[in-house]
């Protein structure tokens, strides 16, 4: 019998587990309510400056979100590195083996620096070749340049950043992460603000001021990230004799976990980089208002990333722990508490979309452009509270080979084969490229509760 949301859970003497003497749904709220206020915080760093961009005008606002688009795909090398942490972290504290939980961390920190390093140079090189190759106009293309060619300047930084992070919470502290984040978000808003309009005696940069201040936001958060980590207040700790010499053994377990998933993101990342080429077909100001539409919405995703972290920590803490039957129940809460959260904020987007987009933009044109696709959008938040939950969840098991399927089929043949019928053959135009990406999600949503319902991750060796 499942435990429920109720049932006491209790902990095996010494194991430093998140499971203390509390219940089912105070332990999920406990790891996602966190990572909500640290996602506000996150995501914040680009609504702020996307809202800061929106007013100079649709041309820096197109740039700003094709160069944040390249920087997310780069940024999937870094996911994989970190869901193989976060994996193998869990399932080390859940058996109460700490040591190989500081072991994985040292050598997740060696292949953050080396990717980090590599995306640094490739970003730099390849800027604005990269811009221009996903369609932009001339002057998009100038000013997207030069963005992506400031934001490669933190990648380093910000690869220590995400797995930090990753680690950490692994181990179940998920308030880290959201205090260093208030620091990257303070951060943010006062050096893009200060050097978009040039105040505080700053040199006006106008759309590169917004990409500096993220530039030095992500990187003071990649130090403050491994500061924490190097005081060790938690579980796990950052030790030089943990990274060098290299574990070849736990470096493979990582990548081994890790690389699906990195797959996964890397495909769906391009496969978004092909579907805003289907956008920008359609213009400036569709593509801008497509922009502002997915940083609008950006705030009802949040929640299921949340209670993805708190699936994933159960899953793995709870499978080291030899209860499959906690994991399991955890991440039924975590989708139950999702699901609620996040329809509630999807509503508030369907009922009132103009304010939303408005917060980005003065364009009237633009607002306009956008308000129907948000609405389309909202209606798919159930379907993408059960994939995130569900996919978290296996992530969390270390099955990461049927997520990177059915991400992959999903989001290639649903979203980029619809949407080149729906936008090119029907017709569509942006509201029909939204209604497929709905489509997209609910398909996810669907398949990953299938594949977590069929149990065969409870059975996964590490």
């Amino acid at each position: 019998m499942e435990p429920t949301p109720d049932d006491a859970l209790t902990d095996p003497p010494g194991q430093p587990t998140l499971f203390l003497a509390g219940n089912l749904r105070r332990a999920v709220l406990a790891l996602a309510v966190p990572v909500i206020l640290e996602q506000l915080l996150n995501m914040s760093v680009m609504l702020v400056d996307t809202a800061l961009v929106g007013h100079l005008g649709a041309s820096a606002l197109a740039a700003a979100g094709l160069s944040n688009q390249v920087v997310t795909l780069v940024s999937a090398v870094f996911m994989a590195i970190a869901t193989g942490s976060t994996a193998l972290v869990a399932r080390y504290v859940g058996a109460g083996e700490p040591r190989r939980a500081n072991q994985v961390l040292g050598q997740s920190i060696i292949l953050g620096l080396l990717m980090g390093g590599v995306s640094t140079g490739l970003c730099l090189l390849l800027a604005y070749p990269i811009i221009a190759w996903l369609g932009a106009a001339p002057d998009v293309v100038a000013q997207g340049g030069l963005y992506l060619s400031i934001s490669s300047a933190s990648l380093v930084l910000f690869a220590l950043l995400n797995i930090g992070n990753a680690v950490l919470r692994g181990a179940g502290d998920t308030r880290t992460p959201m205090l260093v984040m208030a620091v990257v978000n303070v951060v943010n808003i006062a050096a893009a603000y200060g050097l978009i309009h040039g105040i505080m005696g700053l040199p006006a940069l106008g759309v590169a001021g917004s990409a500096w201040g993220g530039t030095i936001a992500r990187s003071v958060g990649g130090v403050l990230i491994v500061l924490a980590l190097v005081a060790g207040r938690r579980v796990v700790r950052f030790r030089w004799r943990d990274v060098w010499p290299v574990n070849p053994a736990e470096m493979r377990r990582i990548v081994d976990i890790g690389l699906p998933a990195g797959a996964e993101q890397g495909l769906m990342r391009l496969a978004q980089l092909f579907f805003a080429m289907f956008i920008t077909g359609l213009g400036t100001v569709a593509y801008a208002a497509h922009q502002v539409s997915i940083m609008g919405l950006s705030i009802a995703f949040m929640p299921g990333f949340a209670f993805a972290v708190a699936a994933t920590t159960i899953v793995g803490q709870g499978l080291g722990m030899r209860r499959a039957d906690l994991a399991k129940a955890g991440t039924n809460e975590s989708w139950r508490l999702a699901t609620l959260v996040m329809v509630i904020m999807g509503a508030v987007a369907f009922l009132v979309p103009e304010i939303l987009l408005r917060f980005f933009t003065d364009d009237a044109a633009v607002i306009a452009t956008g308000t129907l696709p948000l609405r389309v959008a909202a209606l798919a938040m159930p379907g993408l509270a059960a994939s995130m939950v569900f996919s978290g969840g296996l992530r969390g098991a270390g099955d990461t080979r049927w997520p990177l399927l059915i991400s992959s089929l999903s989001v290639w043949i649903i979203r980029l084969g619809g949407g080149a019928l729906v936008v090119y053959g029907l017709g569509g135009g942006l509201l029909g490229a939204w209604a497929v990406i709905g489509l997209d999600l609910t398909t996810r949503g669907v398949l990953f509760w299938w594949r977590f319902r069929a149990g065969r991750w409870m059975h996964i060796e590490l």
